[in-house]
């Protein structure tokens, strides 16, 4: 069986129930479309980066707080309402993903993952999208989520993948991709113009989406998504 790596923000394993479910729902992505899954707690891997990328199969990074602005050469806003990652996070992600990369193993963003990894190929972000996207046409809240139509290019991968124009998706962010990374494609838009995937034309799987599809696991984007990833693994 494949196995698949997950970053997160814990240091070690968490105890609450929010924490806990949420760390589920990832895991019950990845077992449902045919792999094992392991949380790469900070405590133990943030040092072991190229292990990671030789003991598995392919890495999802899981959602989180933000990356600091200085990640990709802004200040922070004034009335952003930024809450950062904790500090370990990025910088062990960086090494993860580079060296995923490296071995040509499949890499899958999710929410902040997506964020991470345009950021991590030369891209910016959006600090918050109430705050500088205020006046956009067919406005859409990203953060409650609930969930809300996500439209695909029909030239991407993704669309490939899922099959479908547009589907409801759940999102919970208030950041999204500003200036996609040099060789990124946009792949999927909400109806306001939020950026809601990329994709990189690489050797193997690289693609970030914005939305959470562990939280809506019946759905057929999800299913066609993580056994895509899976696949390429």
């Amino acid at each position: 069986m494949k196995r698949i790596a997950l970053t997160v923000s814990y240091d070690a394993p968490p105890t609450n129930e929010k924490n806990l479910r949420s760390l589920q729902n990832y895991f019950a992505a990845v077992h449902n479309a045919g792999a094992s899954i392991e949380a790469l707690f900070l405590d133990e891997w943030s040092h072991r980066a190229h292990r990671a990328a030789r003991d598995f199969d392919g890495v999802v990074l899981a959602g989180g707080a933000d990356l600091p602005p200085s990640w990709y050469g802004e200040a922070p806003i004034e009335g952003a309402g930024l809450d950062f990652i904790p500090e370990r996070r990025p910088k062990f992600e960086n090494e993860v993903v580079a060296a995923f990369l490296e071995h040509k193993k499949p890499v899958l963003g999710i929410c902040y993952g997506c964020q991470f990894l345009n950021v991590f190929r030369g891209g910016a972000l959006i600090q918050d999208i109430e705050c500088q996207l205020p006046q956009r046409e067919n406005p859409v809240v990203h953060v409650d989520g609930n969930p809300h139509l996500v439209r695909l290019n029909r030239e991407s991968q993704l669309y490939k993948i899922i099959g479908e124009e547009e589907f409801p998706a759940p999102s919970y962010h208030h950041q999204a991709t500003s200036r996609p990374a040099p060789d990124a494609q946009i792949c999927a838009t909400a109806p306001d113009g939020v950026i809601e995937a990329v994709e990189w034309k690489l050797d193997h799987f690289f693609v970030g989406v914005q939305w959470h599809p562990e939280r809506a696991p019946d759905s057929n984007a999800t299913r066609r998504l993580m056994e895509a990833f899976v696949k390429s693994a």
